[in-house]
C-alpha cells in the first residue's frame, strides 16, 4: 500500500518552537516588551502555546493537566527546566541555536495503520524500552477509564476500555523511536499511526522531548490538543527537526 502527501512548504513554517533557559527567555521577554509584545503564557496545557502569534510553557506548566502524560516524557528529556516558546515567525538569528522543531499543516493519507499484534510488537522494541520513562507506565487506572468513558461520548471507534487505548498511546510514541510506519515519499517520516481520540501527548513529537535521530516526523495531534483547538483534529503536521536537517527556516 502506498501512502499520499504533499509536501510543498511556503517560504515560512505555520509554528517555530524554540527551548530557550531561563536567563535567553528573559532576554526575549525585556525584547518583546520594548517592541510592545506580549507572550501568551500556557497555564494548563503547554499546547495553549500554540494558541497566539507567540506563545510561551514554562516548567511550571506540565505538571498541572499533562502530569502524568507529557510531563514523564519532558522531564526525561534534554529541555527539563527550559521554556517552550512558539512562536508563528522565527526569533532571529540571536535564537537560532535554540530553535528545535519547524511545525507545518500537510495533507497526508496514511497507507497502512498497525493491529493489534504490531502495535505490541513496537511497544516491546528494546530502544523504545530503553527510552520510555519509568512514569509512563504509572498513568493512574482510574482515570484512564474515566477518559475511556468521555472519550465514548465523542465517537463510536474509541478504545472501549484503558488497556486497549493505553497500548495505542504507547504504540504511537514507540513508532517514533524505533520506526515500523513511515510515509512512502521523499520525507520517509514517521507517522502517528492513530487518530486524535487514541492518541496522548502529541508534544512529545512536535517539540522533539524524545531527541530523535529523524529529520521529520509526521504528527496527528492528541485528544487534548484537538479539545483545545490548539491543532486541527486528525490532521497531520510535518515536524522538521531543524538540526538534523541543518536547514534554516526564514
Amino acid at each position: 500500500m502506498t501512502s499520499e502527501a504533499t509536501m510543498q512548504q511556503a517560504p515560512q513554517a505555520w509554528k517555530y518552537c524554540y527551548w530557550l533557559d531561563r536567563e535567553r527567555f528573559e532576554t526575549l521577554r525585556m525584547e518583546l516588551a520594548v517592541q510592545g509584545k506580549d507572550m501568551r503564557r500556557a497555564e494548563k496545557n503547554p499546547c495553549e502555546a500554540f494558541l497566539a502569534d507567540i506563545g510561551c510553557a514554562g516548567p511550571e506548566c506540565w505538571p498541572v493537566i499533562c502530569k502524568f502524560d507529557a510531563r514523564p516524557w519532558f522531564e526525561a528529556s534534554a529541555f527539563k527546566d527550559k521554556t517552550l516558546v512558539i512562536s508563528s515567525k522565527p526569533l532571529g538569528a540571536a535564537y537560532e541555536d535554540c530553535l528545535e522543531t519547524a511545525i507545518t499543516p500537510v495533507t497526508f493519507k496514511p497507507g497502512r495503520m498497525p493491529g493489534r499484534a504490531a502495535r505490541e510488537e513496537l511497544i516491546s522494541e528494546p530502544e523504545f524500552l530503553k527510552r520510555k520513562p519509568d512514569a509512563w507506565d504509572r498513568f493512574p487506572r482510574d482515570m484512564g477509564q474515566q477518559i475511556v468513558n468521555g472519550l465514548a461520548r465523542m465517537g463510536p471507534r474509541t478504545p472501549k476500555n484503558w488497556d486497549d487505548l493505553f497500548l495505542s498511546w504507547t504504540s504511537v510514541h514507540a513508532n517514533f523511536v524505533s520506526p515500523r510506519f513511515r510515509a512512502d515519499d521523499e520525507t520517509a517520516a514517521p507517522y502517528s499511526i492513530g487518530d486524535s481520540l487514541s492518541i496522548s501527548s502529541c508534544c512529545v513529537e512536535l517539540f522533539n522531548l524524545l531527541g530523535s535521530c529523524e529529520k521529520a516526523l509526521l504528527v496527528r495531534p492528541c485528544t487534548g490538543a484537538a479539545i483545545l483547538q490548539a491543532l486541527e483534529r486528525d490532521r497531520y503536521y510535518l515536524v522538521r527537526l531543524v538540526k538534523n536537517t541543518k536547514r534554516a527556516f526564514a
